[in-house]
C-alpha cells in the first residue's frame, strides 16, 4: 500500500511536469519568436538554443508516461487482489473460529488438535487466547501480535477480522461462549505471499510485456519522424549553401512531408529565378 501510494505521487508529479513542459513552450513561444528576430544569424542563435533531441522527447513522453502508468496501474491491482484476499482468508479464518470455539472454550490453554488443524488448511500459523482482564494473558498474546493488532481486538466488539487496518498479520478472532476470553487465528502476511507468488510473477510479466512494446512503438515512431527531420535539415542545408539542384526527394504522409514538399517547391522557385 505504501508502495502503490509513493508510485501514484512519482506518476502523478511525472505525467503533469510533461504536460507542463508542454504547456511552457506554447506560453513562451511568442517571447522566443520575439527574442530570435533580434539576432539575425541562425549559427548564432543555434548556439544559444540548448537542444533537445526529437528522438529523445518522444521517447520520454510517450515510453515513461505510458511505462509509469502501465506500472501503477499493475500495483494497484495487486494491491486490490491482496485486499480480497486478505478479506477472504480471515473470513475462513472467523468460520474456522466459530467452528471450534466450544473446544477453545473448554480448555484452559489452546488445544493442539485446533491449531494442527488450522495449519493442515494453511489458514492460520497460531491461535492465542487472551483474557481482557488478565495482565498476564496479554503480554503473553503480545508476544505475538502488534500493538496495533492487540488495541484493535481489545477494542472490538465480540468477533472481527484485522481487514479494517492495515497488519502485518492476517487476523480474525472471536470472543469464547465463556463470555470472557476471545481467541484470535494469526497468520503472517508471508505465509499468503508465498501462496500467492504466482500472482506476483504474472504482474512481473504483464509488466514486462508492456514495458516492451511501449518502447518498441515509442522508438519507431520517434526514429520515423527523426529520420524525416534529420534528412529535411540535411537537404535545406545543402541548399542554403547554393546548391539548388533537384537531388533528394523526401516524401512521408504526415506534416513533415508537407514541409519537404514545401522546400522543394521553393528550391524550384530559386532555380528558375537564378535561371
Amino acid at each position: 500500500s505504501f508502495g502503490v501510494m509513493t508510485l501514484a505521487a512519482a506518476t502523478g508529479g511525472f505525467v503533469s511536469s510533461t504536460f507542463l513542459y508542454f504547456i511552457h513552450k506554447r506560453l513562451f513561444r511568442d517571447l522566443l519568436k520575439a527574442l530570435a528576430e533580434q539576432i539575425s544569424d541562425p549559427q548564432e542563435r543555434r548556439g544559444l538554443v540548448r537542444p533537445l533531441p526529437l528522438l529523445l522527447n518522444l521517447m520520454l513522453s510517450v515510453t515513461c508516461v505510458s511505462f509509469v502508468t502501465v506500472t501503477f496501474a499493475m500495483c494497484l491491482a495487486f494491491v486490490v487482489s491482496s485486499r480480497q484476499l486478505e478479506a477472504n482468508a480471515s473470513k475462513v479464518q472467523a468460520g474456522f473460529l466459530e467452528m471450534h470455539a466450544e473446544s477453545l472454550a473448554a480448555s484452559p490453554g489452546i488445544p493442539d488438535a485446533v491449531v494442527d488443524a488450522g495449519r493442515n488448511l494453511a489458514i492460520l500459523r497460531d491461535i492465542a487466547v487472551i483474557d481482557p482482564s488478565q495482565p498476564e494473558s496479554i503480554d503473553a498474546a503480545s508476544e505475538g501480535l502488534f500493538p496495533e493488532e492487540l488495541a484493535a481486538i481489545l477494542g472490538a466488539a465480540d468477533r472481527g477480522d484485522g481487514t479494517g487496518f492495515d497488519s502485518p498479520n492476517v487476523l480474525a478472532w472471536q470472543r469464547l461462549p465463556d463470555g470472557r476470553r476471545i481467541a484470535v487465528a494469526i497468520q503472517p502476511w508471508a505465509d499468503l505471499n508465498q501462496q500467492a507468488g504466482h500472482l506476483q510473477l504474472m504482474f512481473v510479466l504483464m509488466l514486462l510485456v508492456c514495458a516492451g512494446i511501449s518502447v518498441a512503438l515509442s522508438y519507431s515512431l520517434a526514429q520515423d519522424v527523426a529520420d524525416t527531420t534529420r534528412e529535411l535539415r540535411d537537404e535545406v542545408e545543402r541548399k542554403a549553401s547554393g546548391d539548388l539542384r533537384r537531388q533528394r526527394v523526401l516524401e512521408s504522409d504526415d506534416e513533415l512531408g508537407d514541409l519537404a514538399r514545401s522546400f522543394e517547391l521553393t528550391a524550384a522557385s530559386h532555380r528558375e529565378t537564378v535561371g
